[in-house]
């Protein structure tokens, strides 16, 4: 069963300590439209940084994850400017906690990394060889675990003793005489 996800969830990302309470999320359901915005803003990314190859995809990474992160947080709970006061939700606001390497961190791996890896798998750019994913394994069937199933070398051929011709085969069409008729 394909489980999907159409309203909003609250998403736990930092249990309580004693130090520290916990922080909980509410993520939006990820759309297309959000997907579509993320590229657009990678693509942006990409065109507009005058560094190397490495560092303008490393740019264009943050620009995917800050967009789907802005377009998914709705509200929270738990974090706090550097006083130690609660920061309420706004859109101001969220753009600055999505900024911030340590809430990256946090929410990347939960919101961002499923779109990101769904959208390499999309693209031709899967983990693993085509079929060999423990998600198409599991929906055929087979246990995750088990090696995916190969097949068998084809047996070598040696040509026997008076084996066929490899020239063509076809006959030459005799001359047929008119007077032998």
């Amino acid at each position: 069963m394909l489980l999907v996800q159409t309203v909003p969830a609250w998403k736990t990302l930092r249990e309580a300590t004693e130090a520290e309470g916990a922080l909980r999320v509410l993520f939006a359901p990820v759309s297309q439209a959000m997907v579509a915005r993320a590229w657009r803003n990678w693509s942006k990314a990409l065109k507009a940084t005058e560094l190397g190859p490495e560092e303008a995809v490393h740019d264009a990474m943050f620009a995917f994850q800050q967009s789907l992160l802005r377009d998914g947080v709705l509200d929270w709970e738990g974090i706090g400017d550097q006083d130690g006061e609660v920061l309420p939700f706004s859109t101001e606001v969220r753009d600055a906690v999505v900024a911030a390497p340590d809430f990256a961190d946090l929410a990347a791996p939960y919101y961002v990394a499923p779109v990101a890896l769904r959208e390499m798998e999309k693209n031709g750019l899967a983990l693993s060889r085509p079929g060999t994913s423990p998600e198409t394994t599991a929906k055929a069937g087979a246990h995750p675990s088990e090696e995916p199933a190969t097949a068998s070398p084809a047996p070598e051929v040696t040509p026997a003793a008076g084996s066929a011709p490899t020239t063509s085969t076809t006959r030459k069409r005799k001359k047929v005489s008119s007077a032998g008729v």
